[in-house]
């Protein structure tokens, strides 16, 4: 346990000083820019998200997957098959957002004006975050959780940074240049320390030292999984962001987007603090039952004690924490985060338990898993706006999906691995939400 809380001290450092300086951008746009303004930029941000996942054929985690269990020689080698790859695919991903620039402006922002525009600009902080998300997946599979954090600071400080020097350009085109300034610092930041320590080799020297048809066949089987949910997960975000546009208009979006950011943020905080560490360390397990074991259930314990404290502190302090973070036009938000804040109990202990589906590449529950949640928070989230249902209404979607969420995972975990969580950890973990939902009760009175 000592273990698991040195490595996610020094990875959530680096996550936690870029979801500040997040937040430290976000607010400069929500006092000069308002809800509306929030939302067009959280929208755009979506966008790129969802395309950058698409070009890097799944984000960091088929990358790492990939790499985690091979030998250094092994592993340069495939590192030079997926950088071809994943350079391929990012520019035929820009080359779709160019060429369907009007098509794709009017399905994801409706009326705006210049929507055709801004798709066809985004390509560029997308081609720079897809690089960023290969080079720090090959950072993580050598586990290398310090130079992981600096990556992510220079990301987020650099939009703080921008977002103050261009805080009287709100509009669509200067979120864009705030996009592109962020994306390409993590991708140079990204780029050089690869290249420091000896982890990028010339494409053409690493084709010739393994059957590149293999890897690529290979790596692809790994980052279809990982791109369906990937793209399923940010896609379906953007879409209910699209959705609540369309209905409610942008101010309301930008009402969504803090209770959502807000809701995530600590999660984030979490997941990001040990992910780094145990998927590569599952891979390595494989053909250890005990220790993987033994891994999973150190990790439920460490989800559910470090969990509980965080979200108890925002759900008692979440009026504050929105005007804080965004402004008084902002409160609205905190009837959403009541439901979120208790999805969040029950995502943040799924993903434990959904982890080993991918490092042990059983990719069809996991699809499967990501495909339900997904598909029933676009779906849900567009009959209750079609119904005129409150903006409430996505919280308590969101708390029920992930409820049914965390039981998939469980019982995943049990019949595939015979993992038994302890009775005492069990009633700890269940006297945590009771506790929680006592209290999301008492303080929205």
């Amino acid at each position: 346990m000592r273990k698991l809380i040195l490595i996610a001290a020094k990875s959530s450092a680096g996550t936690f000083i870029n979801l500040i300086s997040s937040a430290i951008a976000i607010k400069i746009i929500a006092l000069f820019s308002g809800p509306a303004g929030v939302g067009l930029f959280s929208l755009l941000r979506q966008t790129q998200q969802t395309a950058a996942i698409v070009g890097s054929i799944g984000g960091q985690a088929a990358i790492v997957q990939s790499l985690s269990d091979k030998n250094e020689d092994e592993r340069l080698a495939h590192i030079s098959v997926i950088s071809r790859s994943v350079l391929l695919v990012t520019s035929l991903v820009c080359l779709v957002l160019i060429l369907a620039s009007s098509w794709l402006g009017r399905w994801i922002f409706g009326d705006l004006d210049n929507a055709a525009l801004l798709i066809k600009w985004i390509a560029v902080p997308v081609f720079f975050a897809s690089g960023s998300l290969l080079f720090s997946g090959i950072i993580n599979s050598y586990r290398a959780i310090g130079l992981l954090s600096l990556v992510q600071i220079a990301t987020g400080i650099s939009l703080a940074v921008f977002a103050w020097l261009m805080r009287q350009s709100t509009s669509g085109p200067g979120y864009l240049v705030l996009l592109s300034v962020s994306s390409c610092t993590g991708f140079v930041c990204a780029l050089y320390f690869c290249w420091k320590r000896q982890w990028l080799v010339l494409l053409s020297e690493g084709m010739r030292q393994i059957n590149r048809s293999a890897v690529s066949r290979e790596f692809i089987k790994v980052g279809l999984a990982t791109l369906i949910v990937g793209l399923i997960g940010t896609g379906s975000v953007l879409i209910v962001r699209s959705i609540i546009a369309k209905f409610d208009g942008y101010a309301v979006a930008g009402i969504f987007d803090a209770a959502w950011t807000l809701s995530m943020t600590y999660v984030m905080l979490i997941l990001s603090s040990f992910s780094a560490y145990y998927l590569p360390t599952l891979g390595m397990l494989k053909d250890n039952a005990i220790e993987r074991n033994k891994l999973i259930e150190q990790y439920f314990r460490f989800a559910t004690y470090a969990s509980f404290p965080l979200i108890l502190f925002v759900m008692l302090f979440k009026p504050w924490i929105v005007v804080i973070l965004y402004s008084k036009e902002f409160t609205p938000a905190i009837h959403v985060m009541r439901w979120m804040l208790l999805g969040d109990y029950f995502k943040i202990s799924s993903w434990v338990m959904a982890m080993p589906m991918l490092a042990y590449a059983d990719l069809k529950p996991y699809v499967i898993s990501e495909l339900l949640w997904n598909v029933g928070l676009s779906v849900s989230a567009y009959v209750a706006f079609s119904l005129h249902a409150d903006i409430e209404m996505i919280g308590v979607i969101f708390m029920t999906l992930y409820a049914g969420y965390f039981l998939y995972t469980y019982l995943y975990c049990k019949k595939k691995f015979n993992i038994n969580i302890p009775g005492n950890l069990f009633f700890i973990w269940m006297a945590g939400f009771c506790s929680l939902l006592g209290l999301s009760y008492i303080t929205n009175l």
